[in-house]
């Protein structure tokens, strides 16, 4: 029972720990995105702690000290809203389980790139990183056609320049042709022995690709009936992202709880807002499910979720 109590009480201090980091990466994130004028909004939840946008460019960031803490339906939820608002997702962290995050070094967690501040502050000047971590090895990528021009200019067959950097005919052959992937290490010796620039910076910023998941629930396949794309959400504050060419909305199937997240996600973003509920709530429009569900056309249902829209954006 003792070495419990102690194991429960590592735990916790391991715990709050984590947090503090968290809270202190938070605010160094916050202030290198002031420092490049970004507009910023707190968010705060566990697929999302803070969006960035600067005119048409748009972050959607998620903080953690262990990456390697990031859940899959975490990132799931962060990728599909990143495919909404049409913004590139990013896990920013200091650690993995293995150990510290290097900088100008792009991991993977689950599909997002996984960067340090630093590398953030160096992306958003445009020096994007040059390796990319991968099951434990540092990748780069190299020019092909590039690596070719300079190995003739110097005169060497292929057996010539492997045998000076010790790899196999084969492994420069396919490097030159961009069919495998190549060691961060042997990429700097090749360019070191061939006085060449090959290593191609990689971009962070990932767009997303466009999600269409089968609309499940009644409103879900009522937006999707008036072509609405239509985005289900899990992790957030409101259940439905919905966007046609003209407008975006945001709704929430419940009118009672804490709605500040959602209404500063909507205002940030310009979206509507609509409660869409059989239950009514003080100072706040609900458009009765009801009588959501009777509108028999897409601009009469533009028309009431305008008029009742709990943010006329």
């Amino acid at each position: 029972m003792q070495e419990m109590r102690l194991h429960r009480s590592e735990t916790e201090k391991d715990r709050e720990k984590g947090e503090r980091v968290r809270e202190q990466l938070i605010q160094k994130t916050v202030e290198v995105l002031e420092n490049k004028d970004f507009d910023i909004l707190l968010y705060l939840h566990s697929s999302l702690d803070i969006a960035a946008q600067k005119k048409s460019f748009q972050m959607l960031i998620k903080i953690l000290e262990n990456i390697d803490g990031f859940r899959k339906e975490h990132a799931d939820e962060l990728k599909r809203l990143s495919s909404y608002l049409n913004s590139y997702p990013l896990l920013i962290g200091e650690t993995t389980k293995a150990e510290r995050m290097a900088d100008d070094t792009i991991y993977d967690r689950h599909g997002i790139s996984s960067i340090t501040i630093a590398t953030l502050e160096n992306s958003l000047e445009g020096a994007y990183p040059d390796k990319v971590s991968s099951k434990g090895r540092l990748i780069a990528s190299i020019d092909g056609s590039v690596l070719e021009d300079y190995r003739k200019k110097k005169d060497l067959t292929l057996d010539d320049l492997a045998e000076e950097i010790k790899l196999t005919k084969e492994s420069i052959y396919l490097y030159e042709h961009e069919r495998m992937r190549v060691k961060y290490e042997i990429a700097k010796r090749i360019e070191e022995f061939l006085h060449a620039s090959l290593i191609t910076p990689k971009s962070p910023f990932i767009a997303q690709e466009k999600q269409e998941p089968k609309p499940t629930t009644d409103l879900e396949k009522k937006l999707f009936l008036f072509d609405f794309e239509v985005y289900p959400f899990h992790k957030l504050d409101f259940d439905i992202g919905a966007k046609d060419k003209r407008d975006k909305l945001i709704v929430r199937e419940t009118p009672h709880g804490d709605m500040s997240n959602a209404i500063h996600f909507s205002n940030f973003f310009k979206t509507f807002l609509a409660i869409v509920s059989e239950k009514k709530a003080k100072d706040i429009p609900v458009i009765p499910k009801e009588e959501f569900m009777a509108v028999s056309s897409k601009r009469d249902l533009v028309r009431l979720i305008r008029e009742k829209s709990a943010l006329n954006n």
